[in-house]
């Protein structure tokens, strides 16, 4: 196991640069995880089955979760990822020019 492991980051780290790791590869991973995760609940609203536990009037309708899923995709590609894009030469930056004061 653990040569799986260490091999697949030593690929990561030959193949690809700091940059994309920090910003592409921290992108694909959060939205892997945020999407990922709420599929089970996805399709258990679809089928109907968390309908008896649910507090809101409001039905959830497939078109309106299809709205809100683009929407999140859209907002996580237009804030998310050039955020996380724009924060690695900004943390870069960070690191060689502000130095933190003494603790004591």
């Amino acid at each position: 196991m653990a040569s799986i492991i260490e091999s697949g980051w030593l690929y990561l780290i030959t193949h690809f640069s700091d940059f994309q790791l920090a910003s592409l590869g921290s992108f694909l991973l959060h939205e892997s995880v945020f999407f990922l995760s709420g599929l089970p609940f996805i399709y258990l609203e679809r089928a109907g089955l968390l309908s008896k536990y649910k507090i809101q009037t409001k039905n959830n309708t497939p078109t309106a979760q299809e709205k809100c899923i683009s929407r999140l995709l859209f907002y996580h590609f237009s804030v998310n990822l050039p955020l996380m894009i724009v924060s690695y030469p900004v943390f870069r930056f960070m690191v060689y020019h502000c130095h933190p004061g003494k603790w004591s």
